[in-house]
């Protein structure tokens, strides 16, 4: 897990300030940004808090997820771990299992981007259909995996 933070589920009276404060707690708070919706000037629900450390990261998503909020429960997701070590041995099933919870983090991010507006000038359709390739890449991956898996097993 990286350093940075995706909250979810805020109310709209919550500031960049408040966000801060409540991270805090958990470690020294980077930066701390409530997106705002460009049009109405209104919290769009959802901010992105980074942490010093991926410790300090992993502390205050523990402690925070799920936390109420003005009457709201925190939904907190962190940003994909870098890349695993060539040195550590893994089995196929492990690998999968990687891939699997790096396909939910990286469309976890696909949807995050498209709220936030990231993807813009395009229209909502086209980024539907960036998730659902996505999907299929992921299954076509999961499938190709299994099929080696199988093969392992059989030899």
């Amino acid at each position: 897990m990286g350093k940075k933070l995706y909250i979810g589920n805020l109310g709209a009276a919550v500031t960049n300030a408040d966000l801060a404060k409540l991270f805090a707690a958990h470690g020294t708070v980077k930066s701390a940004q409530v997106v705002i919706d460009v049009q109405t000037g209104h919290s769009k629900g959802f901010g992105v808090v980074e942490m010093k450390s991926q410790q300090e990261s992993r502390a205050a998503m523990t402690a925070l997820n799920g936390h109420k909020v003005r009457g709201r429960a925190l939904t907190i997701h962190g940003e994909p771990a870098p890349a695993c070590s060539l040195l550590t041995p893994l089995t196929l099933e492990d690998r999968l299992v990687q891939v699997r919870a790096l396909g939910e983090r990286i469309n976890g991010y696909i949807q995050f981007m498209c709220a936030v507006g990231e993807l813009n000038g395009t229209s909502m359709e086209t980024k539907q259909k960036t998730v659902a390739a996505f999907h299929e890449r992921l299954a076509a991956l999961e499938q190709q995996l299994s099929r080696i898996h199988q093969h392992l097993l059989l030899e």
